[in-house]
């Protein structure tokens, strides 16, 4: 049978606008299939501790050729500095993630992201590498786009 993909990303972006803003649109997963590739969908499914953390379910089509499928993780928080994710269900025998948002001297932060994940479905490997490839700089800069916009519209009343 096929080998399971197992893989490591890492990758970073520079942001000029606030951590809170970089914040707001992290945590917004129901906007996120406006920007992120291969998401379709994403519901919050449960707030947890003192709203700490939450679940969610996304579902995700990651090639034409493969059914879309549903798949729940956790989103742990510490406010502006670090968002810990945490596979619940789903096909993926591995999803563990972070970003960290690291403040920078004078104003803005750097977004960092760093995953660690393996399918747990037979995926050929050039398909996986070019998702990531491709799909994790383009989050990352959709994500600098709108934290950008949101601080040039400046304070909201």
């Amino acid at each position: 049978g096929a080998r399971h993909f197992q893989g490591h990303i890492r990758a970073a972006v520079r942001i000029e606008a606030e951590a809170e803003q970089v914040w707001s649109i992290l945590g917004d997963c129901e906007r996120a299939p406006e920007y992120v590739p291969n998401v379709l969908a994403c519901e919050l499914l449960e707030i947890l501790e003192e709203e700490s953390a939450e679940v969610f379910r996304q579902r995700v089509k990651l090639t034409w050729f493969l059914p879309s499928f549903d798949h729940e993780f956790r989103l742990d928080y510490e406010p502006y500095s670090r968002i810990q994710v945490s596979r619940v269900s789903g096909p993926f025998d591995v999803l563990d993630g972070t970003w960290w948002l690291v403040p920078r001297e004078g104003m803005g932060i750097t977004l960092v992201y760093s995953l660690d994940f393996d399918p747990g479905m037979p995926i050929p490997r050039f398909v996986v590498g070019r998702i990531l490839r491709r799909d994790v700089p383009v989050t990352l800069e959709a994500i600098r786009d709108r934290a950008q916009a949101l601080h040039e519209a400046g304070p909201s009343l």
